[in-house]
């Protein structure tokens, strides 16, 4: 009987350590999570200032690039970055359709770019930091966020 209180009493404690770490409300990763869940409600492109680096993808084809965007997550999520496809006259977040009027503030600032360029990255303060032409590659971009004065004071505050 005591045998079977006290692997009870143990798989409680271990449930309940469980639990509390999945809802710590400073992890990283779940707040980034709740972010990433509110932008379906974005209208406009500086909604995600001061949230979220916007990567800004106009060509489809670019496989590499979507490629390293699926493997290196935890990197954009370290980033506060967030990926915006654009398809036709249609801008997308996680496969998820923003609003027309999201898509006509993007495009208004982005109306002084070449065509040519595929890949635009804003940043926090929501103005455009670099474009890239084709066949980028994410660390690049990881590279130049680096530089930025805010992601370095991120870096530091941090401890990275």
């Amino acid at each position: 009987m005591q045998l079977k209180q006290f692997i009870n009493f143990n798989l409680f404690l271990i449930l309940t350590f469980l639990v509390g770490c999945s809802q710590n409300p400073n992890n990283h990763k779940n707040s980034y999570y709740k972010k990433m869940e509110k932008l379906k409600y974005i209208n406009h492109v500086n909604d995600f200032k001061w949230k979220n680096r916007l990567l800004v993808i106009r060509n489809k084809n670019q496989k590499l690039l979507f490629e390293q965007i699926k493997k290196n997550k935890n990197k954009l999520i370290d980033r506060d970055i967030a990926v915006i496809v654009i398809k036709g006259n249609n801008a997308f977040i996680k496969n998820n359709l923003l609003s027309e009027k999201f898509f006509k503030s993007l495009n208004k600032k982005m109306k002084h770019l070449d065509n040519s360029y595929e890949t635009i990255l804003f940043g926090l303060d929501g103005k455009i930091k670099k474009i890239y032409e084709k066949n980028i590659d994410l660390n690049e971009i990881f590279w130049d966020i680096d530089k930025m004065p805010m992601r370095m004071n991120e870096i530091k505050k941090n401890n990275y």
